[in-house]
């Protein structure tokens, strides 16, 4: 399945220089013709079927064999027809049936990415696959450098991630507000939420990371509470009081988690406030810890995001780092034996840290990668975001400086 904007499942973007809405007819016998092609290397009905279900799938509709092979090729293009009044979803059939194809024969080749993308060139449609995405030709042309694509690309995956994590917490507070009861089984949720079960586990490992909700017990079937930070957050986004759960005397869980605040991450009217601190090397590698901060309600600063044109830059950095609630020191292999700015970035973390009351969170060392912590850094625990939960280790102690700021 090809990842995209969730809404564009429903309204696709406006066409203007590129058809992005629909899927013009002569495109649709285009592709109809690369099935045709596709159906020539073995049983044609198969094959035909296969690309049916697959457009079946995003209009909706059953999957039900047709009784003969012309009837096959009445109802795929029936579907295709229906499909191609949402590109996206057009695309994403299209692409899913070529992909999947060599299930039914490792011997079968269909269309790959390279052809679907000319073809969708050659009909002026505004969508690059770019796998695992689908996106618009417009956004690239906006972008000026492949760093800039790689940009968009990463926002495209965190807003997704992000709106995930929202469906599952919606999902259990939903049902919790429904039946009166705190803990809910993982196999209602994830039905209700309508996410498939591996985006699912993703989001509810990233939420019981925050503190949002608590497995209470393990197992596919297993039970889900959420926690009283997960119903701020949702009520947050809701802009509604939480109701007392009907004819229920069940208090809902009113504690937090390891000191875990929840991803608001407020200091007053504010944004939790971190500097990421790094060598240019690391640079994708930061760029897309800043877009996890960034989505999770952090104010991350990193230079080629907040420095403007005119700006000095060797006043600004120290400037930044001074303000800041919290700093990040990614490292890595290069960025530990590479001497210039970067070295001096550390030293202002540094003497500012040494102004920090006693026990306050407020060098964080990040390791990008399995290298040595510098002796100057050694005495901070450290973390390994290459790590399955370093992400969320990392959100916990930001969550906790956050909370103490509040005071």
């Amino acid at each position: 399945m090809l990842k995209f904007y969730g809404h564009w499942r429903f309204i696709p973007p406006p066409d203007g220089k590129w058809r992005n809405q629909a899927i013009p007819s002569e495109a649709i016998e285009d592709f109809y013709r690369f099935i045709a092609k596709t159906a020539t290397q073995g049983n044609r009905q198969q094959i035909l079927e296969h690309f049916k279900g697959a457009f079946c799938g995003v209009v909706g509709a059953t999957h039900v064999w047709s009784t003969n092979e012309s009837w096959a090729v009445s109802d795929l293009r029936t579907y295709m027809n229906q499909a191609a009044e949402n590109a996206p979803l057009f695309i994403e059939a299209f692409y899913d049936a070529c992909k999947s194809l060599p299930d039914l024969s490792a011997e079968f080749y269909a269309p790959d990415v390279a052809a679907i993308n000319a073809l969708c060139l050659k009909h002026n449609i505004g969508y690059e696959i770019q796998p695992p995405y689908l996106v618009l030709r417009e956004d690239q042309a906006n972008a000026s450098s492949n760093d800039d694509r790689s940009n968009m690309i990463l926002r495209n995956a965190v807003l997704e991630k992000e709106k995930n994590r929202y469906r599952l917490l919606l999902a259990l507070y939903e049902i919790t507000t429904e039946r009166g009861e705190c803990s809910i089984s993982r196999p209602d949720i994830v039905q209700r939420s309508g996410l498939d079960p591996d985006a699912a586990r993703a989001a509810e490992n990233y939420l019981e990371g925050a503190g949002l909700l608590e497995v209470m017990t393990i197992g596919p079937k297993g039970k889900i509470e959420i926690t009283h930070p997960g119903i701020v957050e949702i009520e947050k986004h809701l802009k509604k009081p939480y109701p007392s759960p009907p004819d229920s005397t069940t208090e809902l869980p009113q504690t937090l988690s390891a000191g875990c605040v929840g991803p608001t991450n407020q200091v007053g009217t504010h944004p939790l406030k971190v500097f990421l601190c790094h060598s240019s090397g690391d640079k994708p590698a930061v760029r897309e810890l800043y877009y996890r901060l960034r989505a999770d309600g952090i104010n991350p600063w990193l230079d080629e995001e907040n420095l403007l044109p005119g700006q000095v830059w060797q006043q600004e950095i120290p400037k930044a780092v001074r303000d800041s609630d919290v700093v990040i020191v990614c490292l890595s292999q290069s960025a530990i034996n590479k001497s210039g700015y970067v070295q001096k970035e550390i030293k202002y973390a540094l003497d500012i840290a040494d102004e920090q009351p006693e026990g306050t969170i407020f060098l964080i060392p990040v390791k990008l990668e399995e290298c040595d912590v510098p002796d100057r850094l050694s005495r901070w625990q450290w973390v390994n975001l290459f790590d399955e939960k370093g992400y969320q280790r990392l959100m916990l102690a930001l969550n906790v400086r956050a909370s103490r700021l509040q005071g």
